[in-house]
């Protein structure tokens, strides 16, 4: 008489599931035994495994909390301003292929970039160079609180090591979205960090104008040079003019206060610390233990099933030629065959 299962899904009496199936475990018993094999493994090394594994967690956690130096970040937002490329003293249709004064000039259509986008690749090449770190590191003496923490003669510290130490602490990234550009210094100090980031805004606000100032000058000269030699008055009143507009360029870059870039955000620090962070590290740390205990109890467990394995290989006795028995070498009779045995037995 065949019985139905009532409930589907459930292996009944026969190890099948109610819809007709096997049951998943059926047709592989050893994988069932091997999982309950480790569960009892681990089941019986429990307290060992998670008391490890809080004892890593409470550790790196006080360390994080009572020993471990904390960091802050300073952060600022500027927007860079493209230079002025209007070229319309040169040439009529000059500037419309080059794009003066309303598109993105020649050099942007072949780059496929913007001009916003071209200055702050060159603001962050400019905060990222060795000159530019190391002339901001003289000029505030910056040296000092960067190696003092470690026990190093600053005297003898290489430009090279002050210029690694300072540029691993700042970071300048160029967001695509908005066009800024999201600048960051790390430092102990909340205030030290907020400061040391606001000498970098000055130190390249100062460098750009100065170079501005610079080219503008130079090219100033070579047009007064160029009026002097030159007899025609039609070509003197353009230079005259070009002669205005780069006095003017060098005067605005001399007293203009958001030259070069504007300030969105002045330089913040956040209250929350930067590191180290105490609830990732101790989850993190709760984790890998975990995972490490769990490794060394099954290697515990393989190494101890092989040593009694070899024991056992080593423990058994293998019999010597002299002490086989002597009847064994007698011929013996040939086995009797299944059919011989049902003869006899009728």
């Amino acid at each position: 008489m065949e019985t139905s299962n009532p409930f589907p899904g459930y292996p009944d009496l026969n190890g099948s599931l109610g819809n007709g199936g096997p049951h998943p475990f059926s047709s592989h018993p050893h994988v069932t035994v091997e999982l309950l094999k480790y569960l009892k493994l681990f089941r019986r090394h429990a307290v060992l495994i998670l008391g490890v594994t809080f004892a890593a967690m409470l550790l790196i956690v006080s360390f994080d909390e009572l020993w471990a130096t904390k960091l802050y970040q300073a952060q600022a937002i500027i927007t860079p301003v493209p230079p002025d490329q209007d070229m319309s003293q040169i040439g009529g249709g000059l500037e419309d292929m080059l794009g003066g004064g309303g598109g993105d000039g020649l050099a942007s259509m072949l780059m496929g970039t913007s001009d916003n986008e071209l200055v702050s690749e060159r603001d962050i090449a400019i905060l990222n160079s060795f000159d530019f770190t190391n002339n901001l590191v003289k000029h505030y003496q910056l040296a000092k609180f960067l190696f003092d923490h470690d026990g190093s003669d600053v005297a003898t510290v290489t430009p090279w090591r002050k210029y690694r130490r300072i540029n691993d602490r700042f970071q300048a990234d160029y967001d695509y979205k908005s066009g800024n550009l999201e600048l960051s210094f790390i430092d102990s100090s909340r205030e030290r960090a907020r400061q040391v980031l606001a000498w970098y805004l000055a130190a390249l606000r100062e460098g750009l104008r100065s170079q501005e100032v610079q080219s503008a000058a130079l090219a100033a000269k070579s047009l007064e040079d160029e009026i002097s030699s030159t007899s025609d008055s039609l070509l003197q009143n353009q230079l005259y003019e070009l002669l205005a507009r780069q006095i003017q360029r060098e005067k605005l870059a001399q007293v203009e206060a958001d030259f070069a870039f504007k300030v969105i955000e002045p330089p913040v620090v956040p209250d929350s610390k930067y590191s180290p962070h105490v609830t990732r590290a101790g989850i993190a740390t709760g984790a890998v233990t975990f995972f490490l205990m769990c490794i060394i109890v099954l290697l515990r467990e393989w190494l101890m099933h092989a040593h009694a394995h070899l024991n056992a290989l080593g423990t058994k006795v293998v019999p010597l030629a002299d002490s086989i028995d002597r009847d064994e070498s007698k011929p013996r009779e040939p086995p009797v065959v299944a059919t011989e045995k049902i003869r006899l037995q009728r």
